[in-house]
């Protein structure tokens, strides 16, 4: 009967490994070719199209890539607050952009600021494309000076990466789905749930809401990023520890919404990601609901 049990057990990885590489593989190629797409559209200037396809990429397979020509699509069309977001997402994210991206995306930033710096000009009546009938200025805001996308540089041209789904399996040390962490309660990220000896606190003594370490653990506040709560690996967590992105600062309310991500060493150094679902109101106190994995110690 044990082997009987065994075989099955076995056979059911087995299954879920065949499934899930099946489905990844499509996203991988929807990814690519939508990433291919904005690419070629940016070339042409067509910033608005660009981006339509470049978010439809990285909500299949996030990549550093997208995110920085997202970012750069927006800077153009003179959006600086949602150029820098994208960019921001872009240098912080692993697999990182290569090195001459990464300066371009520095030059960026500082062309933003530039510009974003300037005093305004008091208002002047300025010619327009169609001699006055829409108020569309004929000047249109200044590009940035980069070397476009290259069709070598697409990150998904080759095989999509991710860890074996038995790999994922044993490598989790514990984890929860919608796991409520009611008003002034300790969470324990370790071992699945509520505990005094915990990982932070769900301090809203004041009616706010604040995510507060706790026993040193260390968290770093990602974007929203549809996937990566299932493609992220403990030697992406490290990396983050490593560049010195997570710290035992405080997490107001207003930047917990649902879908934003956040990665963390807990108190023994293990490694782990925690998603925002959701923030439950009942009267004034709010309970945070929230999913987490916690890698093993290997």
């Amino acid at each position: 009967m044990k082997n009987i049990y065994l075989a099955k057990t076995w056979f059911a990885i087995f299954l879920f490994c065949c499934i899930y590489n099946t489905s990844n593989s499509q996203d991988t190629a929807a990814a690519k070719a939508d990433l291919q797409a904005g690419s070629t559209l940016y070339k042409q200037h067509r910033y608005t199209e660009a981006i339509s396809y470049f978010t439809s990429s990285i909500r299949q397979v996030p990549t550093a890539y997208g995110y920085f020509f997202i970012g750069a699509s927006y800077c153009n069309m003179g959006n600086y607050a949602l150029a820098k977001t994208n960019i921001t997402i872009a240098l912080n994210f692993n697999p990182p952009l290569s090195q001459s991206r990464k300066m371009d995306a520095v030059n960026i930033m500082a062309f933003i600021d530039s510009i974003v710096n300037i005093p305004k000009a008091p208002p002047v009546a300025q010619q327009t494309s169609d001699e006055g009938v829409s108020s569309d200025p004929l000047t249109s805001p200044p590009e940035i000076n980069i070397n476009p996308p290259a069709d070598k540089e697409n990150p998904l041209v080759k095989s999509y990466i991710t860890p074996a789904a038995f790999q994922l399996i044993t490598s989790i040390k514990c984890s929860q789905d919608n796991f409520t962490v009611k008003s002034t309660y300790y969470c324990d990220l370790e071992n699945n749930g509520q505990s005094d000896n915990a990982d932070f606190w769900w301090n809203t003594t004041n009616y706010i809401g604040i995510f507060t370490p706790e026993n040193g653990a260390k968290f770093f506040l990602m974007w929203s990023c549809p996937n990566c709560y299932d493609t992220l690996t403990r030697a992406d967590l490290i990396d983050y520890n490593n560049r010195g992105l997570m710290v035992a600062d405080n997490i107001p309310l207003q930047y917990l919404r649902p879908g934003a991500l956040v990665a963390y060493v807990t108190r023994n150094n293990l490694y782990g990601v925690l998603k925002i679902e959701n923030i439950i109101y009942n009267g004034q106190d709010p309970s945070l609901q929230v999913s987490f994995k916690t890698f093993a110690d290997r």
